[in-house]
């Protein structure tokens, strides 16, 4: 990364994206979590279980020079060994091939943050390495303070924007309007208990 400037936050569809892991612990079993959906590839010695069962190829030993030439068929590496040494060496040659690359030591082209997930929603938080424990604490905190009604008003605004997205053509129109039902405390408190009722009401100002 650039000194001084600030990562971009970014989602991208996993279904084809194929990731190298070299090192297979717990530290690239966490990561793995978050790209559980890519087609996974690692190269290790030693190889968690769980990390296994996520993998789509395994080949079980140890790193070697000669594996360097398999960066280039991938879009993603994580360079997750406990050799410093061998972590940065992994980092310039993914670089030289310009594929994107995160190092356990920090440093590299992205970063994988701290993940709320919820079936209509996902929100992230990252310092970006600067305070790594701070991230998941963010994450507790934010999943406490969203209850219930968040995801029913995600599936509400989800089914209304479908509804209108014939009727109302204009895009800046249908995002006034779905933001007005997002201000709209009375659908806020209809939506928990009776969510059709909370839909009809959000239907009412449709033109």
């Amino acid at each position: 990364m650039t000194k001084g400037l600030r990562m971009v936050p970014l989602f991208i569809e996993p279904a084809s994206l194929r990731v190298l892991f070299i090192g297979g612990g717990e530290v690239a079993l966490r990561k793995a979590e978050h790209l559980r959906d890519c087609i996974i590839t690692v190269i290790s010695k030693d190889i968690k279980d769980e990390l296994r069962s996520i993998s789509s190829n395994i080949i079980h030993r140890a790193f070697t020079d000669d594996d360097l030439a398999m960066i280039a068929e991938h879009d993603l590496v994580i360079a997750a060994t406990d050799d410093h040494g061998l972590n940065d060496s992994i980092v310039r040659e993914s670089r030289s091939k310009s594929v994107l690359v995160n190092s356990v030591n920090g440093g590299g082209d992205f970063m994988i943050p701290s993940t709320l997930r919820r079936d209509d929603f996902t929100i992230c938080a990252s310092t970006e390495g600067k305070a790594p424990v701070l991230p998941p604490h963010l994450i507790s905190t934010i999943d406490g303070m969203l209850d219930i009604r968040y995801d029913l008003m995600a599936s509400l605004i989800k089914r209304v924007r479908m509804e209108i997205r014939h009727r109302v053509t204009d895009q800046k129109e249908r995002a006034l309007l779905l933001e007005a039902i997002l201000a709209d405390e009375g659908i806020w408190s209809l939506v928990q208990d009776d969510a059709e009722k909370a839909y009809r009401k959000a239907m009412e100002a449709v033109p």
